[in-house]
């Protein structure tokens, strides 16, 4: 429950920092990169990292990301 609570916090920060940056005429996507970014130097994840349900994520994350890129 815990992992679910912080992806969706996470999940919204993505989109309020991708509505910004739209308004600067960036692609949403880089938001989630940035975002990203300035979590991992806080170690927020560094729980739930060996959490399986995480690492399934992380690679549908990855996965749409290319996706999307390509």
């Amino acid at each position: 429950m815990e992992l679910f609570i912080l992806l969706m916090l996470v999940y919204l920060a993505g989109l309020t920092l991708g509505v910004i940056l739209e308004k600067l005429k960036i692609p949403w996507i880089f938001a989630a990169l940035f975002l990203g970014i300035i979590l991992n130097e806080f170690h927020i994840f560094s729980t739930s990292l060996s959490s399986s349900t995480f690492y399934v994520l992380s690679n549908l994350g990855m996965l749409f990301m290319l996706f999307i890129i390509g």
